[in-house]
């Protein structure tokens, strides 16, 4: 596992527990949140999606980045190798 998913992971961590606090604090009862993420309501489905969306959002973005520089690599370095071959250059 790499480092930077490992941030992602802490980062996703610290949010779905951070929030309900936060929430809990703003609220003034821990048991209010916590009855909001268990009844089942739209209020329920409300917070979770509160919660879940934004970590989703950005995995799905960093993998999305992710692979796009590693193609990107791989693009520049087999255009490289070509370049390199034709102008008969073999160390490119």
């Amino acid at each position: 596992m790499s480092i930077w998913q490992k941030i992602g992971i802490a980062i996703s961590l610290l949010w779905l527990i951070g929030l309900p606090i936060y929430l809990a604090l703003h609220a003034r009862s821990l048991k209010t949140v916590g009855d909001i993420l268990i009844a089942g309501n739209v209020d329920t489905i409300t917070l979770w999606i509160m919660m879940l969306a934004p970590i989703l959002l950005l995995w799905s973005l960093g993998a999305l980045m992710f692979d796009g520089v590693r193609w990107i690599k791989q693009r520049v370095q087999k255009w490289r190798s070509h370049e390199g071959h034709k102008d008969g250059d073999i160390n490119g």
